[in-house]
């Protein structure tokens, strides 16, 4: 009976988190979000209180939530469970709601991929740690990726959170990193006209050319598959903003599209620890390369955006800039 009694009190501890009653609603305007990523849950934690500071509308994770590399799915789990037990973070993400996607350090190990392997059982310790619903689709098939539309109508903003773990192939210029399931979504996500922003949030890096002979990940690895992006946000017409992490450094930049479309990259890296920041022509003004999370603020009535990096440890505004949407 103890141990009937103790398996249910784990199995309750588990699908607590199963449910988020914080999630806004879908006719809900998006005034700010914050967003992050590289936070290694074995130091200091404090940054939660600055981010929180900003009454953030969301927070949106961009990969590598903890460091668990070569764990199975038990041990990830209490990696996970170690961060929300943490006091800071579990008294933010009690109010504020908690979404996102995985990179490599919180899928499985570093620069790892998912093509031709079952991936559930990671997949299903990383939605329980966000509170994905039970009965979430994403739940019924490989692969991370969904999204999520909030606003009234004129004010619609859809948050496409891309997967590039679960089908990433080893680097090559026709290898696959999204998965031809994941691009068909893709494509009729961004043809939907169902929002007058889309936000897609990728773990890595999209535009830098840089990848030090693919020691360091990126899109630029996968060149018929970062072609083919372009080619998709160039046949749109509705506005995009790209968000990634993984770098340990933040910054922002403006992808080389045709047609003089203006899509902008705000990357943010990393939350508890950062190194030097990596070259990028596509760069428009300085990196930043402390511990630091990314804001964004919508002004809705003069149609701008205004994206924001602070350092997370001393919450102050390091960089800015403001685009029309």
């Amino acid at each position: 009976m103890k141990k009937l009694i103790l398996c249910l009190l784990v199995a309750l501890s588990q699908s607590s988190f199963s449910f988020n009653s914080l999630m806004p609603s879908s006719e809900k305007e998006i005034f700010k979000f914050a967003f992050g990523s590289c936070n290694n849950q074995r130091l200091d934690q404090s940054h939660w209180d600055n981010i929180s500071d900003h009454k953030p509308d969301l927070w949106l994770w961009l990969g590598d939530t903890i460091y668990a590399d070569n764990t199975d799915a038990s041990q990830r789990w209490g990696e996970y469970k170690s961060l929300l037990d943490n006091p800071f973070y579990n008294d933010f993400s009690s109010q504020t709601w908690v979404t996102g996607i995985w990179d490599d350090h919180d899928f499985d190990s570093n620069g790892t991929g998912g093509s031709g392997r079952d991936t559930s059982s990671t997949e299903k310790v990383f939605l329980d740690f966000l509170g994905e619903p039970v009965d979430s689709p994403v739940r019924h098939r490989k692969g991370i990726y969904r999204s999520y539309t909030f606003g009234p109508k004129g004010k619609r903003v859809k948050f496409i959170l891309l997967d590039t773990r679960s089908f990433k192939e080893d680097p090559g210029k026709e290898n696959s990193l999204l998965g031809e399931d994941q691009w068909q979504w893709l494509t009729r996500e961004l043809n939907s006209k169902s929002a007058e922003l889309f936000i897609i949030a990728s773990s890595i890096n999209v535009s830098s050319p840089v990848n030090f002979r693919n020691l360091l990940e990126g899109w630029n690895q996968y060149r018929d598959e970062k072609k083919r992006l372009y080619s998709l946000l160039e046949s749109i017409d509705t506005s995009v903003l790209i968000l990634s992490g993984d770098r340990h450094s933040s910054d922002f930049s403006v992808l080389p599209l045709k047609r003089e479309k203006k899509v902008i990259e705000f990357m943010s890296s990393g939350l508890t620890h950062t190194r030097f920041s990596i070259p990028n022509p596509y760069r428009t003004g300085r990196a930043y390369s402390k511990p630091n999370f990314g804001v964004v603020k919508f002004n809705w009535k003069e149609n701008k955006l205004r994206l924001e990096i602070y350092n997370s440890k001393e919450n102050s505004l390091e960089r800015e800039l403001e685009t029309i949407l």
